[in-house]
């Protein structure tokens, strides 16, 4: 077992670029099924920083190639020669910090205790693999209240893959990230036992049955039925561009159109109205008092 680890960590450049790829086309657009084959990926470089950093690393970069459409950044005052600079700073930024998350994984992973689980026993290993994966998961909730939130490989199973994401009733998305880690770690095992030739059909016959008892435990916790009453609720689609948001043609234009969207909703009988994040300033005040309750977001002051 020893000697296959070895052999995945010594093409770590490789393998960490693969995964990384496939973790940011995951995240980016919500296909669960690369996300395991990306963690497949880690887990079979786990203990090497420079193969953690650089899946994380990649993964962000793609996820958050976004980033680069804030150009140009006039809108908010930045002159044009340094808005390009500014936003392949921040997204590198980000790349990187995202590439530190999992290097420090790596090295919690390399850690002599888990290093000693990893070549013991099978229910060793297993402990070893399950704790990883909950520290994983764990360090999500975190980092989920911060503003060093980029890699949610929780999230990713949305949204193809609605049935694995009914588990967060029971435990969240750290919960489904921790899951999703138990998946991968099963594949990086099962393309080791293939390659030995031994013990391969348990490890896919074990596997299976519990990625289609986590969909159907997440299925029947989807149709659960836990509302006692229906609430009527109209959604404003404001559709204002982030560049043109503070023009003054828009600031003058925004209360109107609220106004409005509080009739349109109040003929329909709705009980609350619901708004994008980011719609009215802070502290602004409406042009005429609110007819039903206003739901929207904003930004983060404290």
């Amino acid at each position: 077992m020893r000697r296959e680890n070895n052999l995945f960590r010594s093409h770590w450049l490789m393998i960490g670029s693969l995964g990384g790829v496939l973790a940011g086309l995951s995240l980016l657009h919500g296909q669960a099924i690369f996300m395991w084959l990306a963690l497949a990926f880690l887990w079979s470089i786990s203990g090497n920083f420079f193969g953690g950093f650089l899946w994380g690393l990649i993964a962000v970069l793609i996820s958050h190639s976004w980033l680069l459409a804030l150009h140009p950044l006039s809108w908010i005052g930045v002159p044009v020669p340094l808005s390009l600079p500014i936003a392949v700073s921040l997204w590198l930024f980000c790349g990187g910090c995202g590439g530190l998350l999992v290097g420090i994984w790596s090295l919690i992973a390399n850690a002599p205790l888990f290093k000693g689980l990893r070549d013991g026993c099978f229910g060793e290993k297993v402990l070893c693999i399950l704790v990883l994966s909950c520290v994983w998961g764990l360090a999500e909730v975190v980092l989920a209240s911060s503003p060093l939130f980029w890699i949610g490989v929780g999230g990713s199973v949305l949204p193809a893959d609605k049935y694995l994401a009914g588990l967060a009733r029971w435990f969240g998305a750290g919960g489904l990230a921790t899951v999703q880690l138990l998946i991968g770690s099963w594949l990086w095992q099962m393309a080791i036992a293939v390659r030995r030739g031994i013990g391969w059909k348990k490890s896919f016959s074990f596997g299976l049955f519990f990625v289609v008892l986590a969909h159907l435990v997440g299925a029947s916790l989807l149709s659960a039925k836990s509302f006692s009453e229906v609430i009527p609720v109209a959604l404003w689609q404001s559709d204002i561009p982030i560049r043109t948001k503070f023009t003054e043609e828009q600031q003058n234009r925004i209360p109107y159109a609220l106004n409005e969207s509080f009739q349109i909703a109040e003929n329909l009988s709705a009980s609350l109205l619901v708004a994008p994040e980011g719609t009215l300033s802070p502290n602004q005040e409406l042009l005429l008092p609110a007819q039903i309750p206003l739901l929207t977001g904003g930004f983060r002051w404290v």
